[in-house]
């Protein structure tokens, strides 16, 4: 669209003392300022009173209430999509004036039992559903610029539609049947725009919930306080199940000395994307994804998250591959090792480099703050 600012609102909680997600995606209405500024308002309440309630339809009902005691403002309602995902139990999906979810279990189209419940006597409609999700199920919610893609062209009269949302994401999944939830979401957004000729015509989002086992990370940083737990780091990285990087010298050398694992350079035939001036380059060690200097490394990665510069295509290197692998797991554990570095505390060293148990702190932070991962960590 012309406008610079999205009219489309999406926003996520996770409540971890009851074990259950709230995803919701607000359309406000019209383009631009006025829109997301609508978008914003209505996606807040929604996610407070949907985090707040268990009665769902009491939330609704509070929202509506909201809307006509403020008619002067408000001309006309914003659609939104709510999912309350309970992970040990069922995922509810609250619709009003927007496009129905799709549920797909593995390439299957999964219908919904949608109940009508009408409020402010009748006025207004929604629609409750719920089931019970299992492993490799996807749940995609999305704006009606998605479906509305293509409209008054010779191929998409009516626009792209619903169920040609459904098919696309049909035939994608077969093609690729472990497909990750943002390929899938950019191919849908990116269709959309090709529909409208590369210049659309309204907003258009795609939110999915994919139901799969949790990818795991390991991250180790820092040698053991004591040289006797050496063996014990090296047997924690031995029984890890998942992706292991591991962050500085002294501790890459370490795991190298007592798995009897070599660790090696290609610098000849490194990837461009793993070249960054600001930092020592990668090395190589069997058994582990990624193998980088410590401190700086680990700074930088602190740094790009809190500065939000996580999707930069035109950035790359070691902090940027350990971002890959952060954002790509669902469960990541840190073990620090507590021996003092000594080289941590020359003075020619810049200022703003800070010891390795605070680095770590921030990032985790801003993993369970911002993205939501599950974040555990020990010192050794």
């Amino acid at each position: 669209m012309r406008e610079t600012v999205c009219g489309d609102v999406f926003r996520v909680k996770k409540i971890d003392s009851e074990g259950r997600i709230v995803i919701v995606l607000v359309d406000g209405i019209g383009s631009g300022i006025k829109a997301n500024v609508q978008g914003t308002i209505v996606s807040t309440m929604l996610l407070n009173l949907f985090s707040k309630l268990k009665d769902f339809t009491r939330a609704v009902d509070i929202i509506f209430k909201f809307f006509e005691s403020s008619t002067k403002r408000w001309n006309e309602i914003p659609s939104f999509t709510v999912l309350n995902v309970d992970l040990e139990g069922d995922l509810h999906v609250v619709e009003f004036n927007c496009p129905q979810v799709l549920v797909f279990r593995n390439e299957m189209l999964l219908e919904l039992d949608r109940t009508l419940m009408s409020f402010m006597n009748k006025k207004y409609e929604v629609a409750f559903s719920s089931f019970t999700p299992t492993i490799e199920d996807r749940v995609f919610l999305y704006s009606d610029g998605v479906i509305e893609s293509g409209k008054g062209t010779s191929k998409y009269p009516r626009g792209w539609g619903q169920n040609g949302v459904s098919d696309f994401l049909s035939k994608q999944i077969i093609s690729d049947s472990f497909i990750s939830a943002k390929e899938l979401t950019s191919k849908i957004v990116h269709r959309s725009n090709q529909n409208d000729g590369f210049f659309l015509k309204d907003d258009s989002t795609c939110v999915c919930a994919y139901f799969r086992r949790p990818r795991r990370l390991l991250i180790c940083t820092g040698p053991p306080f004591k040289k006797s737990n050496d063996l014990v780091l090296a047997d924690i990285v031995n029984k890890f199940e998942g992706k292991k990087i591991v962050c500085g010298a002294t501790t890459s050398y370490i795991l190298s000395r007592e798995l009897n694992r070599p660790i090696y350079d290609n610098f000849d035939a490194l990837d461009p994307g793993l070249i960054d001036p600001e930092l020592p380059p990668v090395f190589y060690m069997d058994g582990f994804d990624l193998v980088t200097e410590g401190i700086l490394t680990l700074s930088k990665v602190s740094r790009i998250i809190e500065e939000s510069d996580l999707y930069k295509n035109s950035i790359s290197g070691p902090a940027h591959e350990i971002l890959n692998l952060l954002m790509e797991s669902d469960e990541i554990c840190f073990v620090i090792g507590t021996r003092v570095n000594i080289a941590h505390q020359d003075p020619s060293l810049p200022v703003d480099i800070e010891i390795r148990r605070t680095v770590v702190k921030k990032i985790v932070n801003n993993l369970k703050k911002l993205h939501m991962k599950e974040v555990s960590v020990s010192y050794i």
